[in-house]
């Protein structure tokens, strides 16, 4: 079976993020866990499932997404919407628009899909001494390390770069216990030297 036009089909564990670890009962031993109920935050990055296992791709993608960059047994990461009831096809098969998938792991890490960009967060700055004054108000006070870049993106930075942004433009998602920014090639729009 192959979907039609960038609708990608993923197996993903619903409820893979809804259970935490308090620690341990110091009289029995036991871990004690907790379940959160996704209905109060629905979205929360941090308890939402962005990752599973490609089903099946479309046989084409539209224009903008040129080639595809996936296949069926592939591991993706992917938009909080992943697991979404309306998207949901069988159980634990869901549908996803080809935009909406971020990364995909590999042998070395992760390999970015399409034009996104896994930072890492640094911190807030005051980038007011270095961002010319037209550019101010557009431009988010967090900066982050380049991490895994896109294609595009590796020609222009490389690992460890420190880059900002534009304002409002990031996501937050964890991959592997590790929280990072996604961000789109548009809306990267500096690195910082020295």
């Amino acid at each position: 079976m192959r979907t039609i036009i960038d609708t990608v089909l993923i197996r993903a564990d619903p409820e893979m993020n809804l259970t935490k670890s308090l620690g341990v009962n110091k009289l029995t031993g036991e871990e004690i866990k907790v379940w959160i109920d996704p209905a109060f935050n629905p979205h929360a990055s941090e308890h939402v499932t962005q990752e599973g296992e490609i089903v099946t791709v479309p046989h084409n993608l539209s224009k903008k997404f040129g080639e595809i960059d996936i296949q069926a047994g592939d591991y993706v990461f992917c938009h909080h919407f992943l697991t979404d009831k309306d998207a949901s096809i069988d159980g634990n098969v869901f549908r996803l628009d080809y935009g909406l998938i971020y990364g995909k792991r590999v042998d070395k890490g992760i390999e970015m899909i399409g034009a996104w960009n896994f930072l890492e967060t640094i911190e807030e700055i005051d980038t007011r001494s270095f961002v010319p004054e037209a550019f101010k108000k557009n431009i988010s006070s967090t900066t982050g390390t380049a991490k895994y870049l896109s294609k595009k993106m590796q020609g222009q930075l490389k690992e460890g770069d420190t880059v900002i942004f534009r304002k409002n433009m990031n996501y937050s998602m964890f991959v592997d216990g590790t929280e990072y920014l996604r961000v789109h090639d548009n809306d990267l729009c500096a690195t910082l030297e020295g």
